[in-house]
């Protein structure tokens, strides 16, 4: 018995010792393949017109995922982005979006208005948060904004998702929802 179960505990300690194949090797190899057999996908940048609404001060983008962008009254900023073909962006960003609010106790705003609109040319996603925005990096900086809004549409375009989102007082913003509604609703993407 000691001389069978000595090579098997030495062929048991032997496999042990051995590396395990990588999974991902196998995975990267099959996508390889795939992509050697398939046509390369042409992602173009898309461009993107949506009228700006009363006060909106166009200017030029600062980041390269930015299709568009304006000033708005108050120190708000609005801006239309573009992160190419995938719809994996859109649960992150929207959880982006909402994790940099907080309420009127202080606490995350993980939620808000947030609904379906198939009324325009593309069907999106309306968001509407509003509180205080504790991350003022995109707005320049400095302290919390309290009473500010965000109002955001996640289109659906034939060029992958658009996140326009316009963040800014809510006295300003409350005044155009429905101008801004009216012009995600009209928004020409070629």
């Amino acid at each position: 018995m000691v001389r069978t179960l000595a090579p098997v505990l030495l062929l048991g300690f032997a496999a042990s010792c051995m590396k395990a194949p990588d999974p991902d090797v196998g995975l990267r190899q099959a996508q390889s393949n795939e992509n050697a057999s398939a046509p390369e996908a042409e992602i173009t940048r898309p461009e993107v017109k949506m009228a700006g609404l009363e006060g909106w001060a166009r200017k030029q983008p600062s980041m390269n995922f930015q299709l568009a962008s304006w000033d708005l009254p108050g120190g708000g900023i609005a801006t239309i982005s573009w992160l190419g073909l995938s719809k994996e962006t859109i649960a992150m960003n929207l959880d982006r979006w909402l994790g940099q609010w907080q309420n009127e106790s202080g606490q995350p705003s993980q939620d808000g208005e947030i609904k379906p609109d198939t009324e325009g040319a593309l069907p999106f996603t309306y968001v509407r948060v509003v509180g205080t925005l504790v991350d003022v990096r995109q707005v320049g900086g400095g302290e919390p904004r309290t009473n500010w809004m965000l109002l955001g549409a996640i289109v659906d375009s034939p060029k992958g998702p658009l996140y326009v989102k316009a963040v800014g007082p809510q006295s300003e913003l409350d005044k155009q929802t429905e101008k801004f509604l009216a012009a995600v609703r009209q928004i020409d993407v070629q």
